[in-house]
């Protein structure tokens, strides 16, 4: 496994919901970022690692869940960056299933196939899994980490670590300003909450 696939794997397993299992793993996940050769993305995954780990379980869950889950611009899914709520990313979400499923990843029932930590995961762990899809992850990547700068989080510096090796073929192109979608397009009350388990 590559320095790229493995900050991938390890910005996927981490910007998954924190609960006691993820907790458990965090010594592990010390452990291979430290076996990362030395750059910006090992020294941000270690700084985001240092100020989560000063933190108790529960006041990280509590904040993950009022960074991703109550603020939609902060939302961890790549379609609804991209397109809004609606037909659009519904066509969009059915694309990136079928592609997971070529590149020989099954993406888990619970899960919609555009959550960022499963689509880090899928270019961890399939990184020919199409030439466009890097770039779209890369800007969605980008534009939280500015979200998320701005909020002060932690999860700021994942963020960032996973974005210093994720192209983004120019700035913030390709995805809708959350402003510029409309109350009629969402079909589907927000927020949306992924599978804590």
């Amino acid at each position: 496994m590559t320095g790229r696939q493995k900050l991938l794997k390890l910005a996927s397993l981490l910007l998954d919901y924190p609960d006691e299992e993820r907790g458990r793993l965090l010594g592990e996940c010390e452990r291979l970022a430290r076996s990362l050769a030395a750059g910006d993305g090992r020294d941000l995954l270690g700084r985001f690692l240092r100020e989560i780990r000063t933190m108790p379980q529960a006041e990280l869950a509590a904040h993950y869940s009022e960074i991703f889950d109550f603020h939609e611009e902060n939302a961890l899914y790549l379609t609804f960056h991209e397109a809004g709520e609606g037909s659009e990313r519904a066509r969009l979400l059915l694309d990136l299933k079928g592609r997971a499923r070529e590149a020989g990843y099954e993406v888990p029932e619970d899960e919609l196939p555009d959550y960022l930590p499963l689509l880090l995961e899928l270019l961890a762990v399939r990184p020919k899994s199409g030439d466009d899809l890097a770039p779209r992850v890369g800007r969605c990547v980008g534009r939280l980490t500015a979200n998320l700068a701005r909020a002060k989080s932690p999860y700021r510096f994942l963020l960032a670590a996973a974005g210093t090796v994720l192209p983004t073929s120019g700035e913030a192109g390709g995805l809708a300003p959350p402003a510029a979608r409309s109350a009629a397009e969402d079909d589907v009350p927000y927020p949306l909450h992924h599978a804590q388990s």
